[in-house]
């Protein structure tokens, strides 16, 4: 995560959750890959995870087909609040090259701004000159919530972004046919 001077990038603590590591066994989309060029392409960049036993939490609300569309048409997702969570690298400051990336273990959570809706990507900014914090290596497959920390509607997964993570985080929407059909096959979606 990347924690620019603004500090929006936080530790994740005292949350009353499950510690320690759960198994089980991932099955990625069955159409995953490379799909073409451009912002319409639609790898189908998505796993689950089937876990062996019951993590004893609830799990993460999955959005309703076509969710961002409809908040893109309403002017509502611009202003929305997203909340990125992982355990990738850090980025002590703003200015700093690679050299100022590190990574200790620690669970933190970012606000990244809307920046933009394609066909199968929610793109938002992780600019530390307007305030905003995001992704960066080791966070892919972690959630992005739309709300404040408290949320647990989960639209879409970190897939990836700019080299240094100072710019646009891409990440892979879990509101479209495509996502949802996969998700289908594993969970009851609203």
């Amino acid at each position: 995560m990347k924690n620019p001077e603004s500090g929006s990038t936080r530790f994740l603590t005292g949350s009353g959750g499950p510690t320690g590591s759960f198994t089980g066994t991932y099955i990625t989309h069955p159409d995953f890959g490379f799909s073409g060029p451009g912002g319409v392409s639609d790898r189908h960049d998505l796993a689950v995870v089937l876990l062996d036993d019951a993590p004893g939490i609830a799990p993460a609300q999955l959005p309703t087909e076509g969710l961002l569309d409809e908040l893109r048409e309403s002017s509502e997702l611009r202003s929305g609040t997203f909340t990125a969570v992982g355990y990738g690298v850090v980025r002590e400051d703003k200015t700093g090259g690679h050299h100022a990336l590190f990574v200790d273990g620690g669970r933190r959570f970012a606000t990244p701004s809307f920046q933009s809706l394609l066909a199968a990507w929610l793109n938002l900014s992780q600019q530390p000159s307007t305030g905003d914090a995001g992704t960066c290596y080791g966070d892919s497959g972690g959630p992005h919530f739309l709300g404040g920390e408290t949320s647990n509607l989960l639209v879409s997964i970190t897939v990836t972004g700019d080299a240094p993570c100072r710019a646009t985080d891409r990440t892979y929407r879990l509101d479209t046919a495509s996502a949802r059909d996969f998700l289908g096959e594993f969970v009851d979606l609203p």
